[in-house]
């Protein structure tokens, strides 16, 4: 089960005490401190670590963030390096050579993850889910789309992994695991006209004067306002490689899931059965171009 923020705060200004009173690797060396470990934790190792008055808290806590490969530290600390007294400074050398030294590993497990297959594959996409951060997602989702099958699976769990430990992309998890679409001005000029044709006239003739609706029509609705919002997603980037009118498509058909979702809200909505259950309501949030 996942530890909360008030626990990890609990457990590492209890470390950071032991540092105070002389015992060494009390911070860097505590497993539940590595193993709990978030990134959006980072402020608690930041405000009760790196600004500690006690110069030995704020170099353990360094070397925590080396182990951790946390790029989130990386402005502070290469501040510290030049403004502490000397065990800081060296630690915070270490953290910046760790940095460096890890995003040489990812070049060149993007360049076999580019070019390999079989077990190179799969242990390069292991090894990445490792030291991935946020920003490896495009060329992942690059390397995702143009793989299937098990090589495919392998990068998704990668994929999976940098959500574990980003939680703020959980909210995109559904766009970041679908397979990329690959520009086909055909094949969206389909999907873009059969989707507003579906909320532009089946929606607005049949659903949208209704004070009340069915379970079941309800959570089609919203099935199909999730695949919308998926494509929205993966044709984000291929714009650019269509007619410039496409770009006043796609943003009709986001105005009218905008309408829809805004009117489903207001519906009463009818079991169709005693265990009947409606899906959460999409999370309309109309991407941006990054894809990330």
């Amino acid at each position: 089960m996942p530890i909360n923020e008030l626990e990890y705060l609990e457990r590492f200004i209890e470390c950071s005490r032991l540092v105070e009173r002389g015992k060494r690797g009390a911070i860097r060396d505590d497993k539940f401190l590595l193993n709990s470990y978030r990134r959006d934790f980072y402020h608690i190792l930041k405000r009760n670590g790196l600004d500690h008055r006690v110069s030995n808290v704020r170099a353990e806590t360094i070397f925590l963030l080396t182990d951790l490969r946390d790029p989130s530290a990386l402005k502070e600390i290469t501040n510290m390096r030049h403004s502490d007294v000397g065990s800081v400074s060296d630690a915070c050398v270490a953290y910046m050579t760790a940095l460096k030294d890890a995003e040489a590993v990812k070049r060149e497990l993007f360049d076999v993850l580019s070019h390999k297959d079989g077990v190179q594959f799969r242990n390069a996409a292991m090894r990445m889910s490792k030291i991935a951060t946020d920003e490896d997602i495009p060329e992942l989702r690059r390397i995702y789309g143009q793989v299937d099958g098990v090589m495919r699976d392998n990068i998704k769990e990668c994929l999976k992994s940098i959500i574990a430990r980003y939680p703020d992309l959980e909210t995109r998890r559904r766009y970041i695991l679908s397979v990329p679409v690959f520009p086909d001005e055909r094949a969206f000029d389909k999907f873009m006209d059969k989707s507003i044709v579906y909320l532009d006239i089946r929606y607005r003739d049949s659903i949208a004067p209704l004070s009340r609706v069915s379970m079941r029509a309800y959570n089609n609705v919203v099935k199909a306002i999730r695949t919308m919002q998926v494509r929205i997603y993966n044709e984000r980037d291929n714009l650019k490689w269509y007619d410039p009118s496409k770009v006043g498509v796609m943003r009709e058909l986001e105005n009218l899931i905008l309408w829809v979702v805004e009117d489903l809200s207001d519906k009463e909505v009818i079991p169709d059965s005693s265990d009947s259950e409606a899906i959460s309501g999409p999370i309309v949030d109309l991407l941006d171009s990054s894809n990330s």
